[in-house]
């Protein structure tokens, strides 16, 4: 966006380290067991929110930014990433309320849930009673793993 625009006023920050410390750290905390790990799991997940809103207030800035650019340097080829970027922002807001909603108030069945924040028609092709007794029933024979992998915080 910086290079499409000739230079933006406030500059951009690169926060894909911290967030990449931030999912080990909320990876690590599920390993504990317990009420303990169950507190610092949500408080790691606050700290992600926390990181990712900052992300969000950034490219609404940039959004803003772009928008009161002259007329001819808004051109053509600055329209489609201004289109993605606000997208994603949208996108990215319904992460963090579905997020909120699943680790601080225990809601799952979350209404228009995205399970991808690149794919956001996504569905899930069973229903989470008929996920947990696969799960239950791999488990009892012995194979499978009992974690399912993290992607996205749903």
């Amino acid at each position: 966006m910086e290079k499409a625009t000739g230079g933006l006023k406030k500059r951009i920050r690169d926060r894909m380290r911290n967030v990449n410390k931030k999912v080990m750290a909320i990876a690590l905390a599920g390993r504990l067991r317990g009420p303990e790990g169950e507190e610092r799991r949500v408080e790691r997940y606050r700290e992600l929110l926390s990181l990712t809103r900052k992300i969000l207030h950034q490219a609404e800035g940039v959004l803003e930014e772009t928008q009161k650019l002259p007329r001819r340097r808004r051109v053509a080829r600055l329209k489609p990433l201004r289109e993605v970027l606000e997208t994603m922002t949208g996108r990215v807001r319904q992460v963090i309320r579905q997020t909120k909603a699943r680790v601080f108030q225990g809601i799952t069945q979350y209404p228009n849930k995205i399970l991808s924040v690149f794919e956001p028609h996504t569905e899930t092709h069973m229903p989470p009673q008929a996920t947990r007794k696969r799960r239950r029933r791999s488990s009892m024979n012995g194979c499978g793993n009992r974690k399912p992998a993290m992607f996205l915080p749903i």
